[in-house]
This record gives C-alpha cells, sequence and structure tokens, in this order.
C-alpha cells in the first residue's frame, strides 16, 4: 500500500487537494503510529521478546535498527498508550484511555501525547485516580485544537492548580528540590547546567527579564546608541536586536551580576573584596589574545576581559614575562591585608598543595614560616593552602613543611612542599603545576630543592 501511494503521480493536483492529502496523510501517521504502540504493549505481554535472549529494549533496538534509547521511549509509551491484560487474560483499556483513543483516530499527534505522559508523571503519588481520569480527558480534548506547545503549557497550569489546591507540595519540599547544578566549563569557556528555581526566585527573575531581557535593552552587539539604563529602547533599536530570547536572557542575567559586583556592597570572602579579580601577563594584553585567571580559577579570554574592564572596577594584576614580577596591581595604594592577599592571588592563583586544584576563593593565607615559631607577616613568605590540605602542615613524623624556592630555582619565588621523610628521606621540595599550565613549556626538568 506504501509503494502504492508513494509511486502516484500528484504534480497535477491543485493546492487544495495537495493540501488535504498532507492532512489525511497526517491523521493515518499518527494512527499507524498509536496501533504501533499497541502492538508493541500486545508483543511485550506475551513475553514475544523472550525468544531474542536480550531485554526488551535491547531486542527491540535490534529488530528496529533503533538506538537502545529510542527503543525504551517506545516501550514506555506503549506500556501507558496500549492495550493491557489481567493476569487471568481479561482485556483491560490503557492507562491513558482518552488519550490512547485520540491517538488511534488520528486526532492527536505523538507529541500531544508525550504531553499528557509527562503531566500524568509528574503529579503527586497522592493524587487520587479520579482527578487524574478527569484531568487526562480534558487533556485529550484539548489536544484536538491545540498544538502541543500550547498544550504543555496549558498542563503546567493545570498540574499547579492541583498541587496548590490540594497542599500536595509544601513549601518545604520547594526548598528541598530547588538548586542551580551547573556542569563544567567547556573548552570554550562556555558553562551550560541546570536550575530549579522556587517561585519566589521564579518572581524576581521575570521581573528581571521583563524589563531588561527585552528586544533592544542591554544588547552587547548594538554599537550604535546600546541602552543598559532605564530608558525604554526605541523602535530604531529594537529593530537593530536580532538576539533571541534565550540570548536576551542570558545577557540580563550577566548585567545584573556585573551591577551587583559593582555596587560596593558585598563586602569581603576570605579576606579579598568580592569581585572579579584577574591575573594576566603584559604579552597576552599587548597581543589581545591568550588567557587571563580568575580568583575562581576560571579562564577568561583576553578579549572579553578588556570588555569587563570597560564596566567596572575589578582587580587587575599584570607580570612581566621574564621573571614574573609583579608592574601593576590596580586599586592598591598600602600594604594592607587585603593587597598581601591580591598579591598572592596573581601569583599563586590557588592552593600550593602539590596536585591540588583548589582556586584562591577557596584557600587560606599560610605563613611559611610559622607564626608561633618567629615568622613574619611578609608578603615574601606567604602562600595560599586550602582547608584540606593547610592541617598537613605540621612537625610530627606525617607532617608537610613548606618553604620557599630560592634565586635560581626554575620557579624562584614559588611555595615548596616539602614531604614527611617516611615519603622522601631527603624532603626534596614539591611544586603544584596545576594552576600555572605554562609551567609545562619548560624543556629543563624541574630539579631538586
Amino acid at each position: 500500500m506504501t509503494r502504492r501511494i508513494a509511486a502516484y503521480d500528484t504534480s497535477h493536483l491543485g493546492t487544495d487537494d495537495r493540501l488535504a492529502l498532507l492532512v489525511r496523510d497526517e491523521r493515518v501517521s499518527r494512527a499507524r503510529h498509536g496501533q504501533a504502540l499497541m502492538w508493541l504493549g500486545q508483543l511485550v505481554q506475551q513475553r514475544g521478546f523472550d525468544a531474542k535472549g536480550a531485554r526488551n529494549a535491547d531486542a527491540l533496538s535490534l529488530v528496529l535498527n533503533i538506538d537502545r534509547a529510542a527503543a525504551s521511549r517506545r516501550l514506555s509509551a506503549a506500556a501507558q498508550l496500549g492495550d493491557r491484560t489481567t493476569l487471568l487474560g481479561d482485556r483491560m483499556e490503557p492507562e491513558l484511555p482518552d488519550t490512547t483513543a485520540a491517538l488511534r483516530a488520528g486526532n492527536i499527534d505523538p507529541a500531544h501525547t508525550k504531553v499528557i505522559r509527562k503531566f500524568m508523571a509528574s503529579l503527586p503519588n497522592a493524587v487520587d485516580s479520579g482527578t487524574r481520569a478527569d484531568a487526562e480527558r480534558h487533556l485529550a480534548a484539548a489536544a484536538h485544537t491545540v498544538r502541543p506547545g500550547e498544550l504543555a503549557m496549558l498542563s503546567e497550569r493545570i498540574a499547579a492548580h492541583i498541587i496548590e489546591e490540594a497542599g500536595f507540595e509544601t513549601p518545604a519540599d520547594r526548598v528541598r528540590k530547588r538548586g542551580i547544578f551547573p556542569g563544567k566549563v567547556g573548552p570554550d569557556g562556555m558553562l551550560s547546567g541546570r536550575f530549579v528555581l522556587d517561585p519566589e526566585t521564579v518572581a524576581y527573575a521575570e521581573a528581571i527579564g521583563a524589563k531588561f531581557a527585552q528586544r533592544g535593552m542591554n544588547n552587547p552587539d548594538d554599537t550604535a546608541a546600546p541602552v543598559v539604563d532605564g530608558v525604554e529602547p526605541d523602535a530604531a533599536t529594537r529593530t537593530r536586536d536580532h538576539r533571541t530570547r534565550p540570548q536576551r536572557l542570558h545577557d540580563a542575567f550577566k548585567m545584573v551580576l556585573r551591577q551587583t559586583l559593582s555596587s560596593g556592597t558585598l563586602g569581603q570572602h576570605r579576606g579579598l573584596p568580592v569581585k572579579v579579580i584577574v591575573t594576566t601577563t603584559l604579552s597576552e594584553l599587548r597581543r589581545c589574545a591568550g588567557f587571563a585567571t580568575t580568583a575562581s580559577g576560571t579562564t577568561v579570554p583576553i578579549p572579553d576581559l578588556i570588555r569587563m574592564g570597560a564596566h567596572a572596577d575589578h582587580y587587575l594584576a599584570i607580570f612581566d614575562d621574564d621573571d614574573g614580577r609583579i608592574l601593576h596591581l590596580g586599586r592598591t595604594r598600602r600594604l594592607a591585608s587585603e593587597d598581601q592577599r591580591l598579591v598572592l592571588l596573581a601569583s599563586d592563583r590557588g592552593c600550593t598543595a602539590p596536585g591540588c586544584d583548589r582556586p584562591a576563593i577557596e584557600s587560606q593565607v599560610h605563613h611559611i614560616e610559622e607564626w608561633q615559631d618567629g615568622g613574619s607577616t611578609d608578603i615574601d613568605l606567604l602562600t595560599y593552602v586550602c582547608d584540606m590540605h593547610h592541617p598537613m602542615i605540621h612537625d610530627g613524623p606525617l607532617g608537610w613543611s613548606t618553604s620557599t624556592a630560592p634565586p635560581g630555582h626554575l620557579y624562584a619565588g614559588r611555595t615548596l612542599w616539602h614531604p614527611p621523610a617516611i615519603v622522601d628521606p631527603q624532603r626534596r621540595g614539591r611544586i603544584n603545576h596545576y594552576h600555572h599550565p605554562a609551567d609545562f613549556l619548560w624543556d629543563d626538568d624541574e630539579p631538586a630543592a
């Protein structure tokens, strides 16, 4: 039948007939999808895959030549939209009867069924069967006239109403589920992840988005007349804005973070101002290429760093390329605790314990010559050590010690960690290269100390 239809010449059809043909074919395709799910459900109940000697998803993926994940999705859909039988073999209606009937009739799309299934799964277990059945029936009826995206919004409102009216989810439940879950920063410096916001945070985010994520507002690509303050963008400014909605939301979030950091009201963390503190080299700034390093260990491309400098009073430490000497340290006027920490951040960048990846903002200042032994709080006798490695420094048989690499050492001025004699009888100093990847460009081996 399919080959006969495909062989039919439709070049002579008019627009109305061709549109009618597309609509008819869509209904048939939807109905066939529903029928296929029924067959699949029957096959599973009859243990038809047992002869294949594999799990249902594995066997289906091999038979249909599809990915295992796709096979699992089809099996899950068949379990809810296929016919069921009791232990005695009596026929039962599908778990989602109205949705199944609409799909088999070709009145709704598989995308509609996905929305309804997701809605049913989102309801708390305490929701009674009658409420579930009523909601499923109404959503299946609505799917006849609205597109899947619109049905998704409707289902979310219905779910919120059910949960709120019956008190199935308390504020404590929302507090438990909330969170921002960042992934890893990619090689391109971009960070992805997901977030779960409580209603209060959603309200804040929507208010900010309504103002600062509107078209024409806070557009970094607008060099003609960018709008970044309270002024409403005019028609010409809006026309120049070609960003997508997600991109505008991203830029609004960045603007709020930037203004908050520039407010000067965030105080300090571990003795450092809560601002963006960045280190780089003079040659990288001159070339406008390469990467700078922040106090949290994140790398920032130099062009982005230069743009950041145009917006706020961040801290920037610039180093000479030959000997690592600090040439400039912005906003410092005197030798004080905060200034010393900034210098340490610029030179150490993080915990100096060998192999440690903790950034500066997760480390504390350590006296290389212990304070109780007469050590002074001079900048060349201080170093960064994280909370995990700091207790390892002591005079016991398993204790480590620290010293400063002397002049002539390959890493002069850097902190050396000396292991206990049980690890190395000569207690040779070790360097942490994690925060200084350029160390690996040296041709010589690291000298003993």
